[in-house]
C-alpha cells in the first residue's frame, strides 16, 4: 500500500533532528501489476511511467493504467528503459523492440527501426549509470565511486561497496545529481547514499529488518529525479519507493528511540511548570522535568499515566495520576480511594490544592495540614453532566472547571475564555505573545489569529499528527505538541504562507476520462453518444507527496453547488441526461490555499433520437389519440357507472319488493298452517284425508323456511342481520332438527346418524339462524346422496372454547373447481341447477355473525363434509345480542320448530294397486314430489320410487322391467334427458314409454327432451288427472309388445269410459270438438302440407286453443297427435304388402323418406323395410 515514513536524526538524550526525510512507497497493492520496476520516466504534465516486467503503466498519483499495443505481434512483458520524448514515452523492450507510447489515449505503437540505446553512458564494465554524464569511474577493488564535482574539479570516493566481501565488479550503481546539487547513489545490495558536496557529508541509508527505514530493499534496480526533485527508487520485487526531504517545518523530539512507534513515545503530557521548568511524561508513566533548552534537570517512573501536574511555591511538583492518585515529587501523598480519578490540578488563591475528579466532583486539598476537603459532590457515577476535564482561574478569583465535552478551558490575555472542544476534535489549547490561539487536535494543530483559522499538519504520520489532552506549551518561539508518537516543535512566527516549505504548486490536470467504464482519449472538448452518460473524470495536481492536497469541482449544467472538499481526485457521474457539461476542479494545497487556476473540460451528451423534432411530433400525435381514447373510455365508464347505480337501485327495488311479498306470503302461509293445524285437531278425521294434510302441513312448513331463508338474506344484504341468543340446550334442540329427516331417510333407505359427544350441553345461541343453518346443510347432504348412502351428524367439543357441528355424507361431492367458491353468492355448481346458490352463502354469513364459521373438505372415498364452529362462551358476544329474560319475540319458526320436532305425520299404507301388472318407475330427487307421485299412482299401478337417473337404472337392472317411467329433468348425478337417451340406446329398454317432468316451460328444453326419445313432456305445476290420462295412454299402445315380433303401438283418442276413470269429464261440446278433430286429421292423412295452421283454420279457433284442447283430451300436442296417426295408417299399409315404402310414406303425407324412416324406427323398434 501506499505509504510514508518520516525519520529523523537524534541528540541524546532527548535530541532535535536537524534534516528528515520521507519516503512514499507503491507496489501491487496499488493495483501495481508487477514489484519489479526496471525504469521510470515522466511526461511534460509531470504524470510519472512505469517500466515493469509486465508492460508500462502510467501513475497519477492515485491509479495505474496499463498501456495498450495496437497490434498482437509483440508482446509488452519485459520493458527495459523509458525515455520521455516530446509528447510521447519511448519504452525499449527486452528484445530490442522500440515502441512510442501516445500518453493521451495510452496507445503504444510499435518501432521497427533498430533502437538506439537509450542510456549511453550505462557501460558493461561498470553498469554506472549518472544521470548528467560526469564520467564516474567505478573501483572495484576497493568498492569505491569517483565522484568528480564540476566545480572544483575535485573527485571524492565514495564507499559505496566498501566492506562488503564477494565484490561483483559488474554491480549496478546508478547516481543521480539533484537539482540541489546532492549526489544520490542507489546500489545493489547496499542501499542508498547520499552525498551534499556543500558539506562533504555522505549519508547511508539501509534497510535493517525489525526498523522502520527509508528502504524495503538495499537491492535498488534504478533511480529517477522527477520535476519535483523527488528521487524514484526501484527496489527488487519490492515495488517503487519515492524519497524527499521533508518539508514539514515541524520537528519531532522522542523520548527513547525513534524507531519505537509504542507507549514510550507516546508523549501524554506537555506543560510548564514554571518560567524555567517544563514536565514531559509518556505512555509508560515516565516523566522528565526539562528546562527551556529541553535539557533533563530531573526524571523518574509514576505508578500510573501522568495526566497533570502543578509547581508549588517551594518547587515541589504536584503530579495527577490516572489511577494511582495524587503524587508529590513523584511520591504518594493522596490514595485514589479518596478522590478517584483526577483530571486536572489548580491552585486556589489561597493556597489550597484544587483536585477536579473525573466524577467525584472537586476536592480541596491544604498543603499545611494535609486535609482533603470535598466542595462539590460528583453524583451518581452514571451521570455524565460531572465529567471535569480541566480547570483555569479567572480575573474575579473564581475557578471554572471545562465538563463533559469540553476538554479544556483558557482565560485569554483580554479577559475572555476559549476552550478546547472535544465535539470538534480539539484536546487542547494555549495562547502566544501575539494573541493567537493555538489548538492541538486529533489531525494536527489548529492557529486562530481571531479572523481566520488554519490547520497545520504536522506529519504525514497519523500517530505523529494526533496530538494528546494536556500536551502543549510555548518555550521561547517554539510550541511544543504532545502527539502519539513524539513530540513536535514548531515555530511560532509560522504563518500560512509558510507553513510548509518549498512545497510546490502544480496545476491541476486531468489524468484520465472512463466512460461507461472504459478509457477515452482526453480532449477539450468531448461529444458523447447518449447512451455514454456514466462519466468519470479523475484529475491531479500531480505533486505525488502533497498528502494534504483537495479538490472541489462542480458540473455546470448538473450540479447546484460546489462538492465538497476531498483528497480523492475523481468526479463520478451516472446516468447523465443529455445536454451540455463543463467540469471545473479547483484544488487546494498543503497549506489550504486554493489555487488560482481551475481546470475545465468541456463535454455534451447527445440527444437520442427519440428527442429529434420528428420524435416529439409524433409522441404529441400518440398523446393526442391516447387521450382522446382515455377520454371516450372515461365516458364510457361514467355511463356504465351510471348503468350500474341505476341497476343497483333497481336491484334494491326489486328486493325491496320480494320482501314485501315475502312477507305476505308468510300471512297467507300462516293463515294456511292455523287452517290446517284446526283441521289435524277435528275428531273423527277420515283415513283419506290424514295424509294429504300431512303433506299440506310439510308443503307449509317447508315454504314457510324458504320465506325466512329469503328475508334474512335479504337482511345480510343490508347489513341489519342481529343476534337474538338465548341459553339453549344446543345437543336437544339439533337432535330435534336431525328427527326432522328421518322419514325422507327411510324412504332413500339411506344409513342416517346422529352423534354427540354428551347428553346435554347449553349454549348461547340464536335458535332461528342456528335452525336455518342446519336445515341448509341436511336437506342438501339429503338431496345429493343417493338412495343407501349414509349421512352422519355429529356434535363435537375438542375445545371448551366452541363447539364443532358437522354433515358428512356419501353423496355426489363437490367438483374440485368450485369448492373455493362454495360459500360466495349467487355461486352454485354443476349438480346445483335447480339452486340459486344463497343457502350456502347464508349459513357462512349467519355462522360468522355468531363469530363462528363454516367449512368443507371431502369426505374419503366419496362425498362432503361441512362443519360449522360456534363459540360456547358467552363472553365474545356484546349485551345487545343476548335477549332480555321474559322478552317475547313472535317468531314463527320457533313455533314451527317445536311442532316440528314433536309432530308424528301421518303416513298412509299402500293401498292395493289397481293394475299391478301395470309397473311404474318415478325418478324424483325431491322427496316431497315423489311421495306425492307415489301417492297419486299407486292407486292404480305398482310404483317404484328412484334418486336419479342413475339409481333408476341400476333398479331396472337388479329387478323387473318397468311398464312405464316417470322422471323430473332435473337431478343430480344423471338427469331426466341422459337417462331417456340412455334408455332408448338400450335395444331391451328401447321400448319403455318415458314421460318427463319439469318446472321449466321454454320450448328450447321441451325440444331437447322430445330429441332424447321422451314420449310425453308435462311441465310443473301439473295436473294430476292430465298425468293419470297420459300413463293410461302410454301404457295402452304398449300393451301388446311380444318377445317375438316387432309391437305396435296404436294411439287413439281415449274414451268417455277412460276419460271418467280417471277424472275426466267430457261434456258434450267436448265430444263434438273431439269428433271434428278427428275427420279433419282422418281426411288430410295423405296431405303433406296438415298442420296445426290448417286444422285451426277450418276449425275456426285460434291455434293456442287448439293446442290446449288436444293436450288436455290426449295428453300430446296436435303436431304429436298427427305424426302419431300418420305412422299408425303407415303400419297398416306396409303390414298389407300392396305398397312399396315410398309409396306408403307419400300415402301418409310425408315426402322425405330417410325422415319417415327415422320416425317410424323411433316410435315402432324398427326400420319400416323390417316391419311385419
Amino acid at each position: 500500500m501506499k505509504t510514508i515514513a518520516i525519520f529523523l536524526a537524534l541528540m541524546l538524550p532527548m535530541t532535535m533532528s536537524a534534516q528528515n526525510y520521507e519516503a512514499y512507497h507503491v507496489n501491487t497493492k496499488d493495483n501495481l501489476s508487477d514489484n519489479y520496476v526496471c525504469d521510470f520516466a515522466q511526461d511534460e504534465q509531470g504524470v510519472m511511467w512505469f517500466a515493469t516486467l509486465r508492460g508500462v503503466f502510467r501513475y497519477d498519483g492515485y491509479t495505474f493504467r496499463r498501456v495498450r499495443l495496437d497490434t498482437e505481434q509483440h508482446s509488452m512483458e519485459r520493458v527495459n528503459n523509458l525515455q520521455q520524448e516530446g509528447a510521447q514515452i519511448t519504452a525499449l523492450l527486452s528484445n530490442g523492440t522500440t515502441i512510442a507510447i501516445n500518453t493521451q489515449t495510452l496507445l503504444a505503437t510499435t518501432v521497427y527501426a533498430p533502437p538506439a540505446p537509450l542510456h549511453p553512458n550505462r557501460t558493461k564494465g561498470y553498469n554506472v549509470y549518472d544521470n548528467q554524464n560526469r564520467g564516474m569511474r567505478f573501483d572495484a577493488n576497493n568498492g569505491m565511486l569517483m565522484y568528480p564535482e564540476i566545480s572544483t574539479g575535485k573527485v571524492v570516493p565514495i564507499p559505496v561497496y566498501s566492506g562488503m566481501n564477494g565484490i561483483n565488479v559488474n554491480k549496478r550503481l546508478t547516481v543521480i545529481t539533484a537539482r540541489d546539487g546532492k549526489a544520490w547513489i542507489a546500489t545493489y545490495g547496499n542501499g542508498l547514499f547520499l552525498y551534499d558536496p556543500q558539506t562533504g557529508n555522505i549519508s547511508h541509508f539501509r534497510h535493517e529488518a525489525g526498523k522502520v527505514s527509508l528502504l524495503r530493499s538495499n537491492y535498488l534496480v534504478t533511480a529517477f529525479e522527477d520535476r519535483d526533485g523527488n528521487i524514484w527508487l526501484s527496489e527488487e520485487y519490492m515495488g517503487a519507493t519515492c524519497i524527499r526531504q521533508s518539508r514539514l517545518l515541524a520537528r519531532f523530539i522522542y523520548f527513547d528511540n525513534e524507531h519505537l512507534q509504542d507507549r514510550v513515545n507516546s508523549i501524554r503530557l506537555v506543560k510548564r511548570l514554571s518560567r524555567d521548568r517544563l514536565i514531559i511524561a509518556n505512555g509508560v508513566n515516565q516523566w522528565r522535568i526539562v528546562d527551556n533548552r529541553l535539557a533533563v534537570i530531573s526524571q523518574g517512573k509514576a505508578p500510573d499515566d501522568v495526566i497533570d501536574a502543578l509547581m508549588d511555591s517551594q518547587n515541589h511538583v504536584w503530579m495527577a495520576t490516572r489511577e494511582a492518585g495524587i503524587l508529590l515529587d513523584g511520591k504518594p501523598v493522596i490514595s485514589p480511594e479518596q478522590i478517584g480519578r483526577v483530571n486536572a490540578l489548580h491552585f486556589a488563591p489561597d493556597g489550597r490544592l484544587w483536585l477536579f475528579s473525573l466524577r467525584n466532583g472537586i476536592f480541596a486539598y491544604d498543603l499545611q495540614t494535609r486535609k482533603l476537603e470535598r466542595q462539590i459532590n460528583g453524583g451518581n457515577r452514571q451521570q455524565k453532566n460531572m465529567e471535569l476535564n480541566g480547570a483555569v482561574m479567572g480575573d474575579n478569583g473564581r475557578v471554572m472547571a471545562a465538563m463533559n465535552d469540553t476538554m479544556a478551558l483558557l482565560v485569554r490575555r483580554n479577559g475572555s475564555l476559549a476552550a478546547a472542544l472535544a465535539e470538534k476534535g480539539e484536546v487542547s489549547i494555549i495562547e502566544d505573545d501575539s494573541g493567537r490561539l493555538w489548538k492541538g487536535t486529533s489531525s494536527g494543530v489548529v492557529v486562530d489569529n481571531g479572523t481566520e483559522s488554519r490547520n497545520i499538519t504536522l506529519s504525514k504520520n497519523s500517530l505523529s499528527n494526533a496530538c494528546q489532552e494536556n500536551g502543549i506549551a510555548i518555550v521561547g518561539d517554539s510550541l511544543l505538541l504532545g502527539t502519539r508518537y513524539g513530540m513536535a516543535m514548531l515555530p511560532l512566527s509560522l504563518t500560512s504562507a509558510t507553513q510548509v516549505a518549498g512545497e510546490s504548486e502544480h496545476p491541476c490536470v486531468m489524468t484520465s476520462i472512463l466512460v461507461n467504464g472504459e478509457d477515452i482519449p482526453l480532449n477539450d472538448e468531448l461529444r458523447l453518444h447518449y447512451n455514454e452518460n456514466n462519466v468519470t473524470i479523475n484529475f491531479s495536481n500531480l505533486d505525488y507527496f502533497a498528502l494534504g492536497v483537495e479538490y472541489t469541482y462542480r458540473l455546470v449544467g448538473y450540479d447546484c453547488e460546489w462538492s465538497e472538499p476531498s483528497s480523492l481526485g475523481q468526479a463520478s457521474y451516472r446516468h447523465l441526461p443529455r445536454g451540455i457539461y463543463t467540469l471545473m476542479v479547483k484544488a487546494k494545497n498543503a497549506n489550504g490555499e486554493w489555487l488560482p487556476e481551475t481546470k475545465i473540460l468541456h463535454f455534451t451528451v447527445s440527444q437520442p433520437w427519440w428527442f429529434s423534432w420528428w420524435a416529439i411530433l409524433l409522441y404529441f400525435i400518440v398523446i393526442g389519440t391516447l387521450v382522446y381514447m382515455e377520454i371516450r373510455h372515461l365516458l364510457h365508464e361514467n355511463r356504465l357507472r351510471n348503468k350500474v347505480k341505476m341497476e343497483q337501485q333497481l336491484m334494491e327495488h326489486k328486493l325491496r319488493l320480494f320482501t314485501n311479498i315475502s312477507h305476505e306470503f308468510r300471512t297467507s302461509l300462516t293463515i294456511i298452517k292455523a287452517a290446517i293445524n284446526r283441521t289435524k285437531q277435528m275428531k273423527d278425521l277420515p283415513a283419506d284425508l290424514k295424509l294429504p294434510v300431512t303433506q299440506m302441513q310439510k308443503g307449509t312448513d317447508r315454504m314457510l323456511r324458504l320465506v325466512n331463508q329469503l328475508l334474512e338474506f335479504y337482511k345480510m344484504q343490508n347489513d341489519r342481520l342481529l343476534l337474538s341468543l338465548e341459553q339453549t340446550d344446543v345437543i336437544a334442540f339439533l337432535r330435534d332438527e336431525a328427527a326432522a329427516f328421518r322419514i325422507i331417510a327411510e324412504d332413500k333407505n339411506i344409513d342416517y346418524q346422529f352423534r354427540t359427544f354428551a347428553h346435554t350441553f347449553t349454549m348461547p345461541v340464536d335458535r332461528n339462524h342456528l335452525d336455518m343453518i342446519v336445515y341448509n346443510l341436511l336437506s342438501n347432504a339429503f338431496k345429493y346422496t343417493p338412495a343407501g348412502g349414509s349421512i352422519i351428524m355429529r356434535v363435537e367439543q375438542p375445545a371448551p372454547q366452541h363447539i364443532i357441528i358437522s354433515v358428512a355424507d356419501t353423496g355426489i361431492g363437490v367438483d374440485k373447481e368450485q369448492q373455493p367458491h362454495l360459500f360466495e353468492r349467487f355461486v352454485k355448481g354443476t349438480y346445483l341447477r335447480d339452486s340459486i346458490g344463497v343457502g350456502l352463502h347464508l349459513s357462512a354469513e349467519l355462522a360468522r355473525t355468531h363469530h363462528g364459521q363454516i367449512s368443507f373438505i371431502e369426505n374419503q372415498p366419496q362425498g362432503s363434509i361441512f362443519s360449522v364452529t360456534l363459540p360456547t362462551e358467552k363472553s365474545i358476544y356484546n349485551e345487545k345480542d343476548f335477549l332480555s329474560e321474559g322478552h317475547e319475540i313472535l317468531r314463527e319458526e320457533e313455533k314451527w320448530m317445536k311442532k316440528y320436532s314433536t309432530q308424528e305425520y301421518y303416513r298412509e299404507t299402500s293401498p292395493l294397486p289397481y293394475n299391478p301388472d301395470h309397473h311404474v318407475l318415478i325418478v324424483e330427487d325431491d322427496p316431497d314430489v315423489a311421495s306425492l307421485l307415489k301417492d297419486c299412482l299407486q292407486k292404480f299401478f305398482s310404483v317404484e320410487i328412484a334418486a336419479n337417473g342413475q339409481e333408476a337404472l341400476l333398479r331396472i337392472s337388479d329387478h323387473r322391467v318397468p311398464s312405464l317411467v316417470i322422471s323430473d329433468v332435473q337431478m343430480p348425478v344423471m338427469d331426466g334427458i341422459a337417462l331417456t337417451r340412455k334408455i332408448r340406446a338400450d335395444k331391451a329398454l328401447s321400448h319403455l314409454p318415458v314421460i318427463l317432468l319439469t318446472a321449466f316451460t321454454d320450448e328450447q328444453r321441451q325440444l331437447r327432451g322430445t330429441e332424447a326419445g321422451a314420449d310425453a313432456y308435462i311441465t310443473k305445476p301439473f295436473s294430476i288427472p292430465l298425468l293419470l290420462a297420459r300413463c293410461e295412454q302410454l301404457l295402452k299402445k304398449n300393451a301388446k309388445p311380444t318377445a317375438e315380433s316387432n309391437h305396435v303401438v296404436q294411439p287413439e283418442p281415449i274414451s268417455e269410459q277412460q276419460e271418467e276413470k280417471v277424472g275426466f269429464v267430457m261434456t258434450a261440446r267436448d265430444k263434438l270438438f273431439r269428433d271434428t278433430f278427428n275427420t279433419i286429421v282422418a281426411q288430410n292423412l295423405s296431405n303433406p302440407k296438415l298442420n296445426v295452421d290448417l286444422i285451426s283454420e277450418r276449425m275456426k279457433i285460434s291455434r293456442t286453443t287448439l293446442h290446449n284442447k288436444i293436450a288436455e283430451m290426449t295428453g300430446k300436442s296436435p303436431s304429436d297427435y298427427i305424426r302419431d296417426k300418420r305412422l299408425e295408417l303407415a303400419a297398416e299399409l306396409i303390414r298389407k304388402g300392396e305398397m312399396n315404402i315410398n309409396e306408403v310414406a307419400t300415402s301418409v303425407g310425408i315426402n322425405n323418406i330417410p325422415y319417415f324412416s327415422r320416425l317410424f324406427k323411433k316410435v315402432y323398434g324398427v326400420s319400416p323395410s323390417k316391419f311385419e
